[in-house]
């Protein structure tokens, strides 16, 4: 099955949603945000990675752990990054929260 950019679109925004950050600049804006995440796709630098863009400047920054000047990966490389990210915050929201302090 092949991957497209309306899937990995659509898991980027649950991963905003449930992360409290935008995909759009109007987004961030309403929210008081100094940057949105993006999809960043170039196919002549070996495809897709995830970028938080700063309102200000529209510079990239890195976002979800990794860094501005991530590997770039294919469609279907990245909608496994996606969906481990995504089963990785259900998973962590439904932990009990620990008492070892």
């Amino acid at each position: 099955m092949r991957t497209t950019r309306k899937q990995l679109d659509s898991l980027l925004q649950i991963i905003a949603k449930y992360t409290n950050q935008a995909t759009t600049r109007e987004e961030a804006k309403e929210k008081g945000l100094n940057g949105f995440l993006w999809l960043d796709y170039a196919p002549i630098y070996g495809g897709y990675r995830v970028v938080k863009v700063g309102i200000e400047n529209g510079a990239h920054y890195g976002a979800l752990g990794f860094g501005s000047t991530d590997t770039r990966l294919s469609a279907s490389l990245m909608y496994d990054r996606l969906h481990t990210i995504l089963t990785t915050i259900d998973y962590i929201s439904k932990l009990e929260p620990r008492n070892e302090y």
